[in-house]
């Protein structure tokens, strides 16, 4: 499809075997192909059969292939390492999870047949309780553990009296130096008496040395590296969240010398001070333990892929991980951001200390610099207080990373201490795209803009009869300012010509030209305006008439070889200390490092000291840090603005075998790298043997893919989001913000917290990140398990990065188009077939269909999976379809012991959960008892795979209809029979082929969650393969008038912008007054908060009916993969008549009923809700709640604050029956249909309802601080007024007064 689509394969691949140019042409389309590893790898069978393993194995944390011993063994290297201190050893050995799973791995089996599920070991965790636990990223503190262990003597307490002193000066009177010596000029750090005391900012206490307390610390050593007897510290406060405790807390810790911090869910805070300000914390009525925040807490999880490849001596890793971090440096060296505590009031929103943040500030970074080169080992560390005066700026040796971090982290003023994250765009086409946009596209088909907004504001619906029903109804966009931070903008193209079109553009780097083309393509979707007539083009943007405040973040980066020696004026390569090929990103436009110069050492420098020159006989040679080519009689090798990029492949030999990849983003430049520049042959990527190069094979066509390299450009992180990005586009009435960029790691971020406490204090204020484009085929850690272990995904699960797991952002994924390539089922066949097991056959996915007076309600679900393999079951003609009948869960549900209800199976379907001790005899009992059908499930959060296949050795010669299904999946049909009984029957129907409309489909490059706090993201999904938008021009182009130049590109990139038009328009809904009754009245206009519109939009969002682009099932909303579903605004409001929509079908909503509490806030005793009439059952009863949840601390990476339950109750003679959630309790709350404790969405979808009265109830399972909400409703619904309570709902009509005789 062009070179970008050629290079997003690239981007996509793994690693190829190498083969050599042997023969000319007709060897070239064999040579050609670039292939990531299949699919099939990680989907082989599980089989019947003695000890043999189908399933990959994960990777164990010490060791590259796993292995008990060497895991040990790598545990004994980091427990006896000198470079690892408490902290970051605690952080290593936690996270050694990988281990082997019980009974010999994954598909081991014994001698009596026994099948092990494609998953590590059963994990059926208790359910985390609200009250006495606090959650932080790396453990969950107990309060009652912790006092049992206190009591009996396992742990000492936390304080302890001071010792009487034996004579002299008491330890009360010692207090820290405050004398300086000459010369001395680091910031002065005050002291806690005499006028300064006054307003002094209790944070300043933790960089004092006072010991002053009556009381003592226990144990001083635990506090941090700095601490003494008594000296105050950062501590951990667990309560039961009774009315007043947060207020009460603050009083008694103000009292005393110390502080409130922040919010750690649950029902937890963290808080500064010493002893005697701990021990009133804990006389606080309330507070059930007091403890300290430890220094492991402040070391970020995005730390933990390096710390593990550096004891791994695992060079290949180190690097991988450094490419995830933002260079502040060069030559493997890290940026990085260290903290202070917070103060918050007991309302959770920050304190209004009277402000010595930039003071505290300028001392750490002092303390810092003078421990942290010897701490480290490496001399030429550096900090320096941020220009915010928010955080220290600190680099170090990638090397040096265990120690810096542990050292850091164990100092009492530091709260976080993180890597910056390197943010990258998220389109498919790479950042190396060069500038030849003709290219782009050819002999490919591509949506536009136009056939992009069909989809979103939903044309293809059924009762839809027009394409774009939103425009129809007037609503396009007008009044709406949308904002953007992305790689620039062409302003002079004419999808922008229109006055008040962009209403900001400013840039963070000084650099204003788009490079890439990327941020101009994704503003031309989302209010892109070719026409200045109106008369409207396809290539228009979502939000045509909507304005943009523009931030651009990019700024072109040239390759520039870099090396320096540390010691030595001059060096060779070989002697330098560094000698890197300039992989790197942060260089401006003149090739130097965010800045014309560094420091290190508190020493500046210009970064042109760091460039490799060239000496006298014309060898690459290096200089000494301080000096330049210039100052030591050489030159610059690649002069001082750096030569453009190419693509190179680069040979290795791995397991033996030479393999080639050409994944690699060099510098253009023949004399080091023409041997491994990629190559072209009629559109196809070509490579050639090591010692060859491209015009070797000129006489055949060959060419160089980028004969002249290409221009790369690079995105700045930010320091502070609300600051540089989000305060002036909300300046100009921006209230979207749409972000096609992020890090390519799942570990929340310092960022994802700022996007979180931005929408907290600003909640009319819509963050908006693309998902990723990580999610084909990729490894990934799961979230942590009960036990605090991890397990391997690889089917792109967990691929999710920053700060798109934010909780309170929007999350996009991306669906495909009608003009994606098409999708065949025989792809399932050709990846089963290649491992040698499978049947040949193409019709491997099957739906299970609910029914039944209860089922019913629940017959919107979407619940697929794969039939059995035919040496588990052939059915005549591989015919896996079955009238609904009635369902039976095994007992026990996984056939671990005897099956004590086979008596019940006859005709029935069957359910169990596939676990370790499965035999064939199992089976066949089920089987013999006379079963219908047999539906499987495998509880797949801690397995590689959602989708599985059963499959045996040898025929069983059983013919009922098996299949498998992922584990939420199989867990709603095994708590739905249960629960609701004979009123629920399910049948199996297929084989599933791909449907007609083509976005009915996933791209299978767009990311996947959970995050690791079990998050469901992304939230919703648009069209995002192959979208035709505005296009960067040349100058010939601007000069000549030709100015409306159209480009295709895919990604959840293309996806983000589309979805925010549709916000756009779905805000200018309310704005202009269409609610509640669906035509413009300017009487009801209202401006709706973040929360109102994203429940709207979750509320309509339809489940996609179709696969991922690779021929793999999609799992139902609520999923890892497709969030909620796919943006459909016709589904989510009632229309003005004038669009004439079908309101009798399904889809299209009869009434919507909203509630937006933004001032109205729910507290811990206040529940809420909505009493409506449901006169119809057409439609769907949908009901979606949303609120923005505090922050919370850093160290608690993103974990839910407030937990709100959403219930739907009917009315009956019991006075309300609840219809959802279900009951289930056993599940950890990773199971949302029995009230999820993760995520603030929650939606229910109750198909066909029964006419009658229905409660839909917000209960405030945990408050810990007032929280707003909006809820949702559509249907054939009508609110009943005046009444808030449901005992008020369902109060009984009172009978009619009897006839007179």
């Amino acid at each position: 499809k062009g070179r970008a689509h050629i290079a997003s394969r690239l981007e996509g691949s793994v690693a190829m075997r190498r083969r050599a140019f042997l023969a000319p042409l007709a060897a070239l389309a064999f040579f050609a192909a670039i292939v990531s590893v299949a699919r099939a790898d990680v989907h082989a069978p599980v089989g019947f059969g003695r000890g043999q393993t189908f399933l990959r194995s994960a990777r164990k944390v010490f060791n590259t292939e796993g292995g008990g011993d060497d895991d040990a063994r790598g545990r004994r290297l980091v427990e006896n390492d000198p470079r690892y201190g408490a902290a970051v050893r605690r952080v290593l050995l936690a996270d050694a999870r990988d281990g082997p799973s019980e009974g010999g791995g994954e598909g081991a089996g014994d001698e009596s047949g026994v099948v092990t599920p494609p998953r590590h070991g059963t994990d059926t965790p208790q359910r985390r309780v609200n009250v006495g636990v606090a959650r932080l990223a790396r453990r969950a503190v107990d309060a009652e553990d912790e006092l049992a262990a206190e009591a009996n003597g396992t742990k000492p307490r936390l304080t302890s009296p001071r010792p009487r002193p034996r004579g002299g000066l008491g330890a009360s009177a010692k207090r820290a130096s405050t004398t300086r010596d000459a010369g001395d000029d680091r910031p002065k750090i005050p002291t806690t008496d005499g006028p300064e005391r006054e307003n002094l900012d209790p944070r300043w206490r933790l960089l004092l040395d006072d010991d002053d307390d009556d009381d003592v610390w226990s144990n001083p050593g635990h506090l941090g590296a700095d601490a003494t007897a008594s000296s105050s510290s950062q501590l951990l406060v667990v309560t039961d969240g009774r009315a007043g405790v947060a207020a009460q807390l603050a009083a008694a810790l103000a009292e005393n010398g110390g502080a409130l911090g922040e919010i750690v869910p649950a029902l937890s805070w963290t808080a500064i001070g010493g002893p005697r300000a701990a021990n009133a914390a804990s006389a606080v009525p309330g507070v059930m333990w007091v403890g300290l925040v430890r220094p492991e807490d402040a070391v970020a999880r995005a730390w933990d892929p390096l710390f593990e490849a550096i004891a791994r001596g695992d060079r290949a890793r180190v690097d991988d991980a450094i490419r995830g971090f933002d260079g502040g440096f060069v030559g493997g060296r890290i940026a990085a951001r260290v903290y202070p505590p917070s103060l918050s009031t007991p309302g959770g929103t920050p304190d209004g200390t009277p402000g010595d943040t930039r003071g505290i500030m300028d001392a750490l970074a002092a303390r810092i610099r003078d421990g942290l080169a010897n701490a480290s080992g490496d001399p030429l560390v550096s900090a320096s207080a941020s220009s915010s005066g928010s955080f220290v700026s600190v680099s170090f040796a990638a090397a040096a990373a265990p120690r810096a971090v542990e050292w850091l982290a164990s100092l009492r003023a530091v709260h976080r201490v993180a890597p910056v994250l390197r943010v990258r765009e998220r389109s498919r086409v790479p950042g190396f795209l060069p500038r030849s946009p003709s290219r782009l596209g050819a002999g490919g088909r591509s949506l536009s803009n136009y056939e992009a907004t069909e989809v979103v504001q939903g044309g293809e619906l059924a009762g839809v009869n027009t394409k774009t029903p939103f425009y129809d109804a007037g609503i396009d966009g007008a009044g709406q300012v949308v904002g953007s931070g992305d790689s620039g903008l062409e302003v002079r193209h004419c999808a922008f010509s229109a006055p008040g079109k962009v209403v900001m553009h400013r840039s963070l780097t000084g650099d204003t030209r788009d490079q890439s083309g990327h941020g101009t393509h994704v503003v031309g979707s989302i209010a892109g305006d070719l026409t200045a007539d109106g008369s409207g083009s396809k290539y228009d943007g979502v939000a045509k008439k909507a304005s943009v405040a523009f931030t651009d973040m990019g700024y072109e980066v040239n390759a520039t070889r870099l090396c320096y020696c540390l010691y030595s004026a001059t060096c060779s390569p070989n002697a330098a200390n560094e000698d890197w090929d300039g992989e790197y990103t942060g260089t401006l436009a003149n090739g130097e490092l965010d800045g014309t110069t560094f420091t290190l050492g508190d020493v500046t420098y210009p970064w042109s000291n760091l460039h490799a020159c060239v000496d006298g006989a014309g060898d690459r040679a290096c200089t000494r840090y301080d000096k330049s080519c210039a100052d030591e009689g050489m030159t610059d090798l690649h002069q001082p603005h750096g030569v453009p990029w190419n693509i190179c492949c680069v040979f290795s030999v791995e397991n033996g075998e030479e393999t080639v990849d050409c994944n690699n983003e060099c510098a253009h430049d023949r004399t080091l790298n023409e041997k491994n520049f990629l190559c072209e042959y009629n559109g196809q990527a070509l490579y050639t043997e090591a010692n060859e190069t491209c015009s070797d094979y000129a006489a055949y066509g060959v060419t160089e893919w980028y004969p002249d390299g290409f221009v790369k450009e690079s995105l700045k992180s930010m320091s502070d989001i609300a600051t540089d990005m989000y305060d002036h586009a909300k300046a100009v009435g921006a209230s979207i913000h749409s972000d096609s960029w992020g890090g390519n790691t799942p570990a929340f971020d310092v960022q994802t917290n700022q996007v979180d406490s931005y929408a907290w204090n600003n909640l009319k204020f819509l963050p908006m990140f693309a998902a990723g484009n990580e999610g084909e085929e990729a490894e990934a850690n799961s979230p942590a398990d009960s036990n605090g272990k991890t397990w391997k995904y690889t089917d792109g699960r967990g691929t999710l990065g920053n700060p798109t797991n934010a909780k309170n952002c929007v999350s996009v994924g991306a669906a495909l188009s009608d003009n994606s390539e098409p999708i065949d089922n025989s792809m399932l066949a050709t990846k089963f077939g290649d491992i040698g097991i499978w049947d040949d056959k193409t019709d491997w996915t099957w739906q299970v269909d609910i029914g039944g007076s209860e089922g019913t309600h629940w017959s919107s679900s979407l619940i697929r999976g794969f039939r059995a393999d035919v040496t588990i079951s052939a059915p005549a003609d591989g015919n896996h379809s079955l009238d609904a009948r009635a369902a039976v869960v095994a007992d026990p549900v996984d056939l671990c012991s005897t099956i004590l209800n086979t008596a019940n199976m006859k005709d029935k379907v069957v359910i169990f959960r596939w676990e370790d001790c499965l035999t064939i005899d199992h089976m066949q009992e089920i089987v013999t008892a006379g079963a219908a059908g047999i539906i499987v499930y495998v509880w797949d959060r801690y397995a590689p795979e959602r989708f599985d296949v059963i499959a045996a050795y040898s025929a069983t010669g059983w013919t009922i209809p098996t299949i498998v299904l992922p584990g939420k999946e199989g867990e709603l049909l095994k708590q739905l029979v249960e629960q609701r009984g004979a009123g629920v029957t399910l049948g199996i129907s297929g084989p599933i082929l791909p449907p007609t409309n083509k976005f009915e489909n996933m791209a299978s490059f767009s990311s996947l969650g959970p995050t690791y706090n079990w998050l469901i993201k992304p939230d919703l999904v648009a069209p995002g393969d192959s979208i035709y938008s505005a296009s960067i021009l040349t100058e010939a182009e601007a000069a000549g008038g030709d100015t409306c130049k159209k480009v295709d590109m895919d990604g959840t990139s293309m996806a983000t912008p589309v979805a925010a038009g549709a916000f756009a328009l779905l805000r200018q809904y309310f704005t202009d007054g269409f609610y509640p009754s669906g035509e413009k009245k300017s009487s009801d206009a209202f401006v709706p908060s973040a929360a109102l519109l994203k429940a709207v939009m979750v509320n309509g969002a339809q489940a996609l009916t179709g696969f991922e682009s690779d021929g793999w099932p999609i799992d139902p909303p609520p999923s890892t993969k497709q969030g909620w579903g796919r943006i459909e605004l016709a589904a989510s409001v009632p229309l003005p008549s004038s669009v004439k929509l079908d309101v009798s079908a399904e889809k299209t909503p009869t009434n919507l009923i909203v509630v937006d509490d933004v001032d109205d806030n729910m507290t811990a005793s206040s529940e809420r809700g909505l009493c409506v009439d449901v006169d119809g059952s057409i439609e769907d009863l949908r009901a979606t709640l949303v609120w923005t949840d505090p922050p919370g601390s850093m160290a608690a990476e993103g974990e839910l604050v407030n937990n709100l339950d959403l219930q739907l109750f009917f009315e009956d003679a019991n006075a309300g029956e609840m219809l959802w959630p279900l009951s289930g309790d056993d599940l950890d709350g990773v199971f949302p249909f029995n009230g999820d404790v993760y995520n603030n969405v929650e939606r229910v979808i109750w198909s066909k309802p029964d006419v009658g009265r229905y409660w839909i109830n917000v209960k405030p399972v945990r408050v810990q601080v007032e929280q707003p909400f909006a809820l949702a409703v559509t249907g054939q619904v009508t609110e009943v007024a005046g009444k808030k309570t449901k005992a008020s709902c369902f109060t009984p009509v009172p009978p009619p007064p009897p006839s007179p005789p």
